[in-house]
């Protein structure tokens, strides 16, 4: 059983369907492939920093109106409610996004606002990712926080942060992230069982 006070999610590919295509993204920007886009709009300086900002966020925000709740997400967060675990969301989206989402914060859903940071949040920049500043919010320390998600950045932030790291291998189990992982798991009920019975 996983008996941690403190539970944070990635919100695309954990909580909700993965709906971006971020080649086609990288296309329309200019980037190469293998470029991230919010590295690639780091490097950047000025005016061209702020109108690659813009368009990301842009097409974030469209995607929220259309995003869909992973299946058991809406489970699981209740579950843990029920238990009174305190609950989060990190994202490397911008704040406005994660709070447009479902579970990320909209009425009915047993996340505080205050509790979903993106990368707009000074001390959750998008290279760092560490739970700490949700842990904070929620009146936890990040070693005392499960952090939850689909891919690399959700687990080497909660490794730099001493948390618990859970690795939702769902669509990306070709990638092998399992050793940066403490957990893997195949999909949200599965997460629920260890949750909330240990098997």
């Amino acid at each position: 059983m996983i008996a941690r006070p403190c539970w944070i999610f990635d919100l695309d590919g954990t909580l909700t369907v993965a709906q971006h295509d971020f080649a086609a993204m990288k296309r329309n920007l200019g980037l190469p492939p293998e470029q991230t886009l919010l590295e690639a709009a780091a490097a950047r300086q000025g005016e061209e920093h702020a109108q690659f900002m813009a368009a990301i966020d842009a097409w974030e925000l469209e995607h929220a109106d259309t995003a869909v709740a992973r299946p058991g997400a809406d489970a699981l967060l209740a579950a843990l409610a029920e238990r009174g675990v305190a609950l989060g969301v990190l994202t490397r989206n911008s704040a406005a996004h994660g709070a447009a989402h479902p579970g990320g914060g909209r009425p009915g859903a047993p996340l505080r606002p205050e509790a979903v940071a993106g990368r707009d949040s000074r001390r959750a920049e998008a290279r760092a990712r560490r739970p700490h500043l949700v842990a904070g919010r929620l009146g936890h320390t990040a070693q005392e926080a499960v952090m939850v998600g689909d891919f690399r950045f959700d687990l080497l932030a909660a490794r730099a942060a001493g948390s618990l790291a859970v690795w939702l291998a769902a669509e990306r189990a070709a990638l092998d992230l399992a050793d940066l992982a403490d957990v893997v798991v195949r999909d949200l009920p599965e997460l629920q069982r260890l949750a909330v019975t240990g098997g």
